[in-house]
């Protein structure tokens, strides 16, 4: 399964046309099925090409937009018409009046053109702000034809987690074309998408990248927790992670940034009955881990990483990622995804669970 990064996005109006969207950096998790890694989100991509254009026209009806500082909505798109990167030109002069002694011709019916191409939804390089050096801007899409179907409704976030930064936009820069039975519609969170897909006959989804900033450069971890493993332990070798994790079914590991989180981690899921060491039938000898000691303290709760559950064995939301990946591994289409901070994380399962997305499943 390909690996696939899921954050929230945030939204920051840079003009009256103009909206940023832009994602951060979460630090580095991975579990893996027989050999293949998973990332922190399931995504499907069997997406056939069909029906591009009848998507596309109305992928940006809805914007999310900071009506306030540091308050998001979800608002409808009243400005489609892409800015232009130029000034304004002045209006073109009025024509003159006809001649009273000539019929004015009969109106022209307007022409309907046909809906844009997939090159509207990519990100535009012409648009510039003093603030935006380095960075991509997304100019919005052409304007919608008459007949097209209505746009999917997208339930603003509560009242007590409006000043979030739009949780719901969970991937980086990414929006989420859905075909079903009843047709194809966009939706803006994968919580959703995923629910009306994954193991439904006839479905298909396509995530599409809308826009993103730079990656950062990765930190430099300095140890790993092995939590179900060949030799589950503490290692501080990238290579005798390798040999000690890697291959086995349903690996589950975790990069730390100092030795001492590695063995606070490793000891917690210790303690919640999470290590499992996998029957090992190889010829290659094994590493040794790390001891860990002792009397450590229990991780602090304010992890860097919220992960939520909608979709598996049990819901909700989990600071650890080895309980997290317990709880969707080997179950079919399993829904889980990151957020950096804990009420960013809460709001977002408050959404899924108002438009009925959380399932417990056994299987």
């Amino acid at each position: 399964m390909t690996r696939s990064r899921s954050r929230p996005l945030k939204a920051r109006r840079l003009s009256e046309d103009i909206i940023e969207l832009s994602s951060g950096e979460s630090d580095s998790e991975a579990v893996s099925y027989s050999g293949s890694e998973y990332g922190t989100a399931y995504e499907s991509t069997n997406y056939d090409g069909s029906d591009k254009e009848e998507f596309v026209r109305r992928m940006f009806q809805t914007l999310t937009v900071e009506t306030a500082p540091n308050v998001y909505e979800v608002v409808q798109n009243a400005s489609p018409s892409p800015p232009s990167p130029s000034s304004p030109s002045p209006p073109p002069p009025s024509p003159p009046p006809p001649s009273p002694s000539i019929s004015p011709p009969p109106p022209v019916p307007p022409v309907v053109t046909s809906p844009p191409s997939l090159s509207a939804i990519r990100p535009s390089a012409t648009p510039c702000h003093p603030n935006t050096k380095g960075k991509q801007v997304l100019a919005p899409a052409s304007p919608l034809q008459p007949n097209s179907p209505p746009p999917s409704t997208v339930s603003p976030l509560p009242p007590s987690h409006r000043n979030l930064e739009a949780p719901h936009l969970n991937t980086a820069g990414k929006i989420y074309a859905i075909q079903t039975k009843e047709g194809s519609r966009i939706v803006d969170h994968w919580a959703e998408a995923g629910a009306l897909t994954q193991g439904v006959p006839g479905t298909s989804v396509k995530g599409i990248r809308v826009c993103q900033r730079p990656k950062p450069s990765k930190a430099k971890y300095k140890a790993y927790s092995a939590i179900k493993a060949w030799q589950p332990g503490v290692y501080t070798s990238w290579k005798d992670l390798q040999d000690a994790a890697f291959g086995a079914s349903g690996m589950t590991y975790k990069s730390h940034k100092t030795l001492i989180n590695a063995h606070i981690h490793y000891a917690n899921a210790v303690n919640k009955g999470l290590v499992e060491k996998i029957a090992y039938h190889g010829r290659r000898p094994l590493p040794v881990p790390h001891p860990t000691p002792s009397g450590l303290p229990p991780p602090p709760e304010s992890a860097d990483t919220t992960y939520v559950v909608t979709q598996g064995r049990r819901v909700g939301l989990f600071s650890d990622w080895a309980e997290a990946a317990a709880q969707v591994l080997f179950i079919k289409a399993a829904n889980v995804v990151s957020y950096p901070t804990r009420e960013a994380a809460q709001a977002a399962f408050d959404l899924a669970l108002r438009q009925g997305h959380v399932r417990v499943k056994t299987a």
